[in-house]
């Protein structure tokens, strides 16, 4: 698969998970089975589902932020189009890391 493809792909799931975030970030969606950060501590309390909702939210935006910049370098970079283009299939594997902060944050409550 090209890389300038990947890097697309990326762009858009960057953007997506940056949209559907915003409403957690807001607090706008109550405790429910099927939309926010799916952790055990959040369904404790409902002052634990906004907190570890909104501070999900925040990790998630703030790695979409770095996979749509990464996307976009590649994109616009063809040098960089070859060296890391090759990887550019693995760089959807960054939402790891926020999907460990908020664990890690909800363990803390």
């Amino acid at each position: 698969m090209d890389s300038s493809f990947l890097a697309l792909i990326n762009l858009v799931v960057a953007s997506l998970v940056g949209f559907l975030c915003m409403p957690l970030l807001l607090g706008k969606i109550r405790m429910n089975q099927w939309y926010g950060m799916r952790v055990s501590a959040a369904f404790r309390s409902n002052e634990n589902w906004y907190r570890i909702n909104s501070w999900g939210a925040r990790c998630f935006i703030a790695w979409s932020v770095v996979l749509a910049l990464l996307s976009i370098c590649i994109l616009l970079s063809t040098s960089l189009n070859q060296t890391i283009g090759k990887a550019d299939g693995f760089f959807a594997m960054i939402y790891l890391i926020p999907v460990y902060q908020t664990w890690r944050f909800s363990t803390q409550l």
